[in-house]
Parts: C-alpha cells; sequence; structure tokens
C-alpha cells in the first residue's frame, strides 16, 4: 500500500488524477475538511463504495490514520486498487501547514457528551443530597447508558446533541448517533 504524509499531502496538487477521501463521521467533515475532499464516513463506505472513482488516485484520510486504513482494506475487497493512505491523517496535515476548511466552528460531539454526562452525574449527586436520595437513580441513568454506548457503538445522547441548532451545519446532515466508538 502505498502511502503519504501530511507534509507531503500539503505539497501535492488534487487534479484530474487524484480523489481525496474523508472517512471521518459528517460532523468531524464540518468541523474541518481538507478542501475538495469527498466525505464518506468508514460506517457508510460498504453501502456507498462505488460514488468513489475508480479511475483516479484515491488519497484516504481520517483523523489519526486509523480509519483511512480499515477504509483502505474495505475499497480493496470491493477491487479498488489505486490507493493511498494519508499518514496521520488531517492531523499531521494540519501539523504541516495545510490549509483546513471549517463549514461550522464547536465542540466535537464526543466532548459534548463527556460534558453533559458529567453534568447529569453531578446534577443527580447534589439533588440526593439536598432534596431526595431518590435523584441517585438520575445518576444511574447516566452511567446505564454510556456503559451501553461504549458495548453497542451507539450513543442515545450523540444522537439527542446531533440535533441541537448548534451542531447543525447546512452541509452536514443531523448526527446518527454512531459515534461513540
Amino acid at each position: 500500500m502505498n502511502s503519504l504524509s501530511g507534509e507531503d499531502l500539503k505539497k501535492f496538487k488534487i487534479d484530474n488524477k487524484g480523489h481525496l477521501l474523508d472517512v471521518r463521521t459528517t460532523e468531524e467533515y464540518a468541523l474541518g475538511r481538507i478542501e475538495g475532499a469527498q466525505c464518506i464516513p468508514l460506517d457508510a463506505l460498504p453501502d456507498r463504495h462505488a460514488e468513489i472513482p475508480r479511475d483516479k488516485e484515491v488519497l484516504v484520510y481520517c483523523r489519526s490514520g486509523n480509519r483511512s486504513q480499515q477504509a483502505i482494506d474495505l475499497l480493496k475487497s470491493h477491487g479498488f486498487t489505486n490507493l493511498v493512505q494519508v499518514e496521520g491523517g488531517i492531523q499531521s496535515y494540519q501539523k504541516a501547514g495545510g490549509r483546513v476548511v471549517r463549514d461550522r466552528r464547536g465542540i466535537p460531539i464526543m466532548q459534548q457528551v463527556q460534558v453533559a454526562a458529567g453534568l447529569l452525574v453531578l446534577l443527580g449527586l447534589l439533588l440526593a443530597w439536598l432534596i431526595h436520595p431518590l435523584f441517585l437513580f438520575l445518576t444511574g441513568f447516566v452511567g446505564i447508558g454510556l456503559t451501553f454506548a461504549g458495548l453497542s457503538g451507539y450513543c442515545g445522547m450523540a444522537k439527542l446533541l446531533g440535533f441541537m441548532p448548534w451542531n447543525r451545519s447546512p452541509t452536514s446532515p443531523p448526527m446518527t448517533g454512531k459515534t461513540c466508538l
């Protein structure tokens, strides 16, 4: 498999011969992407691989390199041969001084989940201490939700937060909830 560093990608010209594929979530894509990149999240790739041109060199990137390797393995199983992994993903590209386009600013959805879960736990503890011990069920409910998200890969809180106005952008659909990895 061919690979390209973030520094090399910065110098690389995407033209009629190359195609840039971003396999991060649509939310990550909206928070910062390389100009001209096509976004097909890794979990959607098995159903959408036909959208990727086969006659061009396909440069695949994610945040740090893990998902892009999985995407390349999947694309190879579908007959793609001209694949290049961007080593270190968009992080290495940015460290090399590469320009990133942002559709919106904000806190990544997983950080929002962590803040919301932490505040709910603290609220449950405070209410249990000040009002009634039954409020400890709120803390337990959050714990069960986080455990379920960790085991299943589905995060209901991320899905709910994805519908909030500050998480919407014109270029990205609402979150699917499949962000708790």
